[in-house]
């Protein structure tokens, strides 16, 4: 159990990236440290140790760590991608100024003045680009990183190389695979940064030895007659430490992969269960937030109906046949952000990008995700909880289910407003995008928890507020 609880963490809160985020905080606390020694000099020593000085940088420590996962400078893309670092450190700088600008202003004596804030910002923007290179550098160091081989050369194993390859802060400096097929050895990554073959089960153990690998990851496409035990095993008993494919996958991506994925390992893999009281907990904390929302979002909620009513002819709400729990039907209800009747030439089909059929007072709605709020009577119907999978139209379940395996898997738990692939990917409105979206919710089917459901909302606020991905 404690080695499944950490490697479900390390999929939320990946240890490097949190090494890196503590590091980060000194790092802007000491520029803002030094900020006062230049700018006062040996009055620096009263101003932090008997004005609040410590605590005052603590609090912009706190909001300059708020702004970077703001401009997601903890995803993946970002953290390895010097250009983007350049590039979206000005606006971390920006939304830092602001949000301590408006503190202050409000609450002056909560500001370290002037001149130091100035000059702290100042330094903050280098001292953050530095670090992360630094950081960069280091991580991908032979002390820091380990060798890692990956035993396959299908579809799974080149896809789980590349996951392998696209994050560095995971700790894993990919070598190669190694062939289930007897394909000749092609050296390690190409110059495209392809994942090559480095040689054939035949030749695995000297290849562990020769290359001081410390982690095997098994991703091999059949199995049955062709796993190297007794390789397998020896190398095991030598202390390297030998992975399965999908739970490697799993940690590095947060998505369980249907390439490679069988009935057997669903079947006895953990999780896809909660306990009566963790369902109990689950469900009350979906109630209790619902009903905060529509306290909080009443006025919201009737003002959006009148400019409805007032901008295109038709109902306010709008009313929908979704695929729930176990496959039950319910009405989901929106406020109506299209022209009434509006698939009555088309019929059903997912929402595209610049929709013509969507209304002007629906096009500033669906990029806030407005027209979700009246779902919080679906949570308190018993329908929907806050996160879970979103709900699909029958028409599109029934063709799905039929092209993409273990698609009906999603149905085990109660859909949501919001999800885990809501947050972690794009708006699928193609059979391959939906595919994607599955693994996702496999992830939460399999994970769901009070503290899971929580990490989506506050993704989702940060979504929201950054008005990204809506249709």
């Amino acid at each position: 159990m404690g080695t499944r609880a950490s490697r479900i963490s390390t999929a939320y809160f990946r240890p490097r990236l949190v090494a890196m985020g503590l590091g980060e905080v000194l790092v802007i606390g000491g520029c803002f440290v030094v900020a006062a020694l230049l700018r006062l000099g040996s009055d620096a020593y009263f101003m932090l140790n008997y004005q609040g000085g410590f605590l005052k940088i603590g609090l912009i420590c706190l909001v300059c760590v708020l702004c970077l996962y703001f401009c997601d400078f903890y995803d993946s893309s970002v953290f390895s991608n010097r250009r983007e670092l350049v590039t979206r450190t000005p606006n971390v700088i920006g939304w830092l100024s602001i949000a301590l600008g408006i503190l202050y202003y409000f609450y002056p004596p909560l500001g370290v003045g002037r001149g130091i804030f100035i000059l702290g910002i100042f330094l903050v923007a280098f001292g953050l680009i530095g670090y992360r290179i630094a950081f960069l550098r280091l991580s991908q160091t032979l002390l820091f990183a380990q060798n890692t081989l990956v035993l396959g050369d299908g579809v799974f194993a080149r896809e789980l190389a590349r996951e392998i390859q696209k994050r560095p802060e995971s700790g894993l400096r990919l070598l190669g695979l190694v062939s289930e097929n007897g394909l000749n050895p092609g050296g390690g990554p190409d110059s495209g940064g392809k994942p090559q073959i480095v040689g054939t089960t035949q030749q695995l153990v000297p290849l562990v030895s020769q290359h001081a690998v410390l982690r095997l990851i098994v991703a091999m496409q059949d199995r049955r007659g062709k796993l190297p035990v007794n390789e397998l095993l020896q190398l095991k008993a030598q202390g390297v430490v030998v992975e399965d494919g999908i739970q490697v996958y799993e940690s590095l991506s947060a998505k369980i992969p249907l390439v490679g994925l069988t009935p057997g390992w669903l079947v006895f893999t953990e999780g896809f269960g909660v306990s009566p009281l963790q369902r109990m907990c689950i469900r009350l904390t979906s109630l209790s937030l619902a009903l905060i929302g529509l306290v909080l979002s009443g006025p919201l909620m009737l003002l959006l109906a009148l400019l409805i009513k007032l901008d295109s002819p038709g109902p306010v709400f709008f009313r929908q046949e979704r695929v729930g729990k176990r496959g039950r039907i319910f009405h989901l209800l929106k406020f109506r952000s299209m022209r009434d009747n509006a698939e009555s030439d088309t019929g059903p089909v997912w929402a595209q990008e610049n929709d013509p059929r969507v209304t002007r007072v629906g096009g500033f709605m669906r990029k806030w995700r407005l027209d979700e709020l009246p779902q919080f009577f679906n949570i308190l119907r018993g329908e929907m909880n806050l996160v879970g999978p979103r709900p699909e139209r029958l028409c599109f379940v029934e063709q799905l289910s039929q092209k993409i395996p273990f698609y009906g898997y999603r149905h085990m738990v109660r859909p949501g407003i919001t999800g885990w692939a809501q947050v972690k990917y794009r708006y699928a409105d193609t059979e391959l995008s939906q595919m994607e979206k599955l693994q996702y919710d496999l992830f939460y089917c399999k994970h769901r928890s009070v503290g899971l459901d929580l990490l989506i909302a506050f993704h989702t606020a940060k979504i929201v507020l950054s008005g990204r991905g809506a249709r």
